[in-house]
Formats: structure tokens, C-alpha cells, sequence
């Protein structure tokens, strides 16, 4: 049979999505010889392959892609042979078109769950724990292609460690584009805005979860802005939140350290369970039960209350020490969600009571995903986080 080559050009949610990685690992399974390579239109692809690999190539592409993908369509064109040897993921492509879809920022993954918990792993309690499927993508996003260097973590240096990771084609944060860890990636600080000076805590997280357990506000900076937080069972603690935020009565969302709290605190549905269960992580609203010790001032006359699961790193670590906390932007009501450094010391320090913060730039604004379910359909109330750009 003839060999012939081929350019392959896939459109769609292809970056930032550990796309690239699976076409290198599905090249070498069938032992193609060629390159994958991001544009500034998708993912491009060349192939050396008889015209029946190229075929089953093409139908595991689609049929295996990674999940958190999105094909819109494949274009193939043969090109002339370049007699390559091996497959290789190249260095991106750009030009002036600029019409890719761009990757949502997602909820961190079980895998990466497991390091941030684990005492022998390298990442054990590190806020900025990330791989090639979940993390940051939009927020730190500066240019296209999404490459290290057209986001914020460009700043960082990886270490030799992360560097392997990250050209290992059998490890999941091979190219991770956010790859970092606690020797070479960012750094948490704690800020004390009483004393407006930085406090010298060896664990910002476990002195902010001491605070919060004595009625204290903590805004921290997220994944796409910075955020307050209280004890949802303090009515003291939400109803000083209420008054420093100048938001009379608008529930706030709650964020439950897992399921089971879920349920405690929530009816739900079948189809309400997997939205709040989904790596786009939004808030939802559901149902909330009477006669539990959530804090009245958190919905007041409402029967509904907005839910979300921990979706960061940061978050998994500092709900370990409670069952559920009030979770809402870090600003003014009305205004746009903070995401500047030195916005947020002047104007969040009039609402919390200390800042955590770290030295990861938020590129792009993003909110809090709200949905609702009706008649068994997800419904979008604000589409933000883990669903634009």
C-alpha cells in the first residue's frame, strides 16, 4: 500500500485540554511518523500513514479525545513527504488569525486531589497543584497559542523536577502549561489589613482557618478574582460580612467541603447532583433544607441557596477545617469582581480582615458560574467560570 502524507487540522477546544499529548500518544501507538504542533486556530497535525492508518487514526481521534474537549471539525489535506522518522510535538505555530476556542478554566482533578493530600508527594498542601486536565487556563491566559509563555506562569521558572514532568510523554503534566511546584511555582502571604503589613505566618492557610473559626472575614485571592469568606453557620460573621459589602439581602453562595455536606444542607436532584459533581464546578442552586445550623443571614427568606464543591487546590486546603463557608466576590456590591493586588489591599481591606494572597497575575477576570436546573436542563443564571470565554 502507498504511504502518503498528511496535514490534519483539528478546530475546536483543543488547547489547554492535554489535546496535544493524547495525539503524540495515539501517533505512537500506531507508529505514525510526523508532528502535532497548537495554531492560532486549533491543533495541526502531519502524518506520514497509508490512507487506512490515517482512517483509524482519524476515528480514535474523535472516539478518545480527552473529555474535557471539544471538536468542532477536522480538515485534511495531503502534503508532500518529508520522510520524518518518529512523532514529536512541535513548537506552536501563530499567525494572524486568531480564531481558536480557548479553554475554560477547570476544577482541580481527583489525581491531583490526591497529591495535595498525600504527605509523600511533592506537592503535598500546595495551592497552585495543577496537571495537564485540570487548573487554570483563561485566567492566565495573556496570548494565543495557549503555551507557557503566552500566560502568566511564564514568570516561573520550572525546576529540573517539574521540567521532566513536563516532557514526559507518559506523565499527566506533560505539557501542563500552569506546571509548577513548591520549590519553583507561586507562593501564598498572608495579609493583616487591621495592621496593613503582611503577617510572618509559616502557613497562611491554617492561620486564616484559625481566623475564620474566631468570626474573622478572609478575602483570598482565587483562581479569576479575589473572594470573601466567613463561617456560614457565624450568624455574626455573615451578618458583619452583609454589612461591610453593603448587600442587604442577595443570598450568598456557600461552598460545602463535599457531597455528604451537600446533602445535609440541600435537596437534590439526579441531574442537580452531576452539575454540582462536573469539572466546570458551578454554583447551584438548590433547595435548602429547614432546621439546620447554617447561619439564617446566609439566604434570608429564600428557599433556594447557591452550592458549590471546593474547585481549587486552595480551597480543598482550607475546607478541610470546616463543613461550609460563605463563598462570594470580594468587592463592593455592584462592582466587578477584584482581581489587582493593590486594588484589593486598598479596597477589601474596608471588608475583610486579613488577605491571602499569592504571586500568580490574574490575566482575566471570571466570576462564579450560577446554574439552575429546571425541568431536568442545567440553566445558566450567570455563565462565568469553567464555561467562557
Amino acid at each position: 500500500m502507498t504511504w502518503k502524507a498528511y496535514t490534519i487540522d483539528i478546530y475546536g477546544i483543543v488547547q489547554g485540554v492535554g489535546f496535544r499529548p493524547f495525539i503524540y500518544k495515539l501517533a505512537n501507538q500506531l507508529s505514525l511518523s510526523g508532528y502535532v504542533s497548537n495554531t492560532s486556530k486549533g491543533v495541526s497535525v502531519f502524518i506520514e500513514a497509508e490512507k487506512q492508518t490515517l482512517n483509524k487514526f482519524i476515528d480514535l481521534v474523535n472516539k478518545e479525545k480527552p473529555d474535557i474537549s471539544m471538536i468542532d471539525r477536522i480538515d485534511i489535506t495531503e502534503a508532500a513527504p518529508l520522510g520524518l522518522s518518529g512523532f514529536s510535538i512541535e513548537k506552536s505555530e501563530k499567525d494572524e488569525a486568531n480564531e481558536i476556542f480557548v479553554s475554560a478554566d477547570l476544577s482541580i482533578c481527583s489525581d491531583c486531589k490526591k497529591d495535595i493530600l498525600d504527605e509523600r508527594s511533592r506537592r503535598f498542601e500546595y495551592s497552585f497543584t495543577t496537571c495537564t486536565y485540570c487548573g487554570p487556563r483563561y485566567s492566565v491566559m495573556t496570548d494565543i497559542p495557549y503555551d507557557r509563555v503566552n500566560t502568566v506562569m511564564d514568570e516561573f521558572t520550572m525546576c529540573k523536577e517539574c521540567q521532566a514532568e513536563y516532557d514526559d510523554p507518559d506523565n499527566r503534566r506533560f505539557h501542563s502549561q500552569p506546571n509548577a511546584c513548591p520549590a519553583c511555582g507561586p507562593q501564598l502571604f498572608l495579609f493583616n489589613t487591621g495592621l496593613q503589613a503582611f503577617e510572618k505566618a509559616a502557613d497562611p492557610i491554617d492561620f486564616a482557618a484559625k481566623r475564620i473559626a474566631e468570626g474573622k472575614i478572609i478575602a483570598l485571592k482565587g483562581l479569576g478574582g479575589y473572594l470573601l469568606c466567613c463561617d456560614a453557620t457565624d450568624n455574626q460573621a455573615v451578618t458583619q460580612l452583609r454589612q461591610r459589602k453593603l448587600r442587604e439581602a442577595k443570598p450568598f453562595a456557600v461552598m460545602c467541603r463535599d457531597m455528604e455536606v451537600v446533602k445535609e444542607y440541600c435537596y437534590m436532584s439526579e441531574a442537580e447532583q452531576q452539575l454540582v459533581l462536573s469539572p466546570k464546578n458551578p454554583i447551584v442552586l438548590l433547595e435548602r433544607r429547614q432546621n439546620t445550623n447554617l447561619a439564617g443571614q446566609v439566604s434570608t427568606d429564600n428557599n433556594f441557596m447557591g452550592v458549590m464543591l471546593p474547585y481549587t487546590p486552595l480551597h480543598i486546603l482550607l475546607m478541610r477545617c470546616f463543613k461550609v463557608l460563605v463563598m462570594t466576590s470580594a468587592n463592593i456590591s455592584d462592582t466587578p469582581i477584584i482581581i489587582d493586588d493593590e486594588e484589593a489591599k486598598q479596597k477589601i481591606s474596608k471588608i475583610s480582615d486579613f488577605i491571602i494572597k499569592h504571586n500568580r497575575k490574574i490575566k482575566n477576570r471570571v466570576d462564579d458560574s450560577v446554574y439552575k436546573v429546571i425541568n431536568g436542563k442545567s440553566q445558566a443564571i450567570r455563565r462565568a467560570r469553567g464555561f467562557v470565554p
